[in-house]
């Protein structure tokens, strides 16, 4: 088998994988949010707030789809539409309490799903995965402008 067609073949493994393993039914049917929404959640824990465009390019989504994530997320209560002291006509979105307590729940039942399953990860291991996570990010915007 070619090289391209075996990593486009490890990828696609690499993205059912992560789906039933990080993301199982388990953990994810107690929350009704979708990929994009929990992205953005993550994104507004770490820097908040945050224009809409700039929470529409940290997960690579056009404008016009971030207004439908943050839509959603308004709806749930998770966040809140802010408008920029400095010029009205620039909106900020910021994370509620709601949506840090729902997300930190979701990391918290994951963590606790690789644990009871007698999952441990030590500190090598996790810079290990984040060193290699950056490498196939890395990867994916070398290809992803060829889409």
């Amino acid at each position: 088998m070619d090289k391209k067609r075996e990593v486009l073949k490890r990828l696609i493994e690499l993205n059912s994988k992560i789906r039933r393993v990080v993301f199982s039914p388990h953990v994810t049917s107690k929350y009704s949010i979708g990929t994009r929404q929990m992205q953005t959640l993550f994104n507004l824990i770490d820097e908040d707030p945050m224009t809409m465009s700039a929470a529409a390019a940290m997960i690579k989504v056009s404008n016009q789809q971030m207004t439908k994530i943050v839509n959603t997320l308004v709806e749930k209560g998770f966040i809140k539409r802010l408008y920029d002291p400095k010029n009205r006509r620039i909106v900020l979105i910021q994370i509620t309490s709601a949506g840090k307590k729902n997300i930190n729940q979701l990391y918290n039942d994951i963590s606790s799903f690789f644990t009871s399953r007698g999952v441990i990860i030590d500190d090598k291991d996790l810079d290990d995965f984040l060193y290699h996570v950056q490498f196939v990010e890395d990867f994916i915007v070398k290809i992803q402008k060829y889409f």
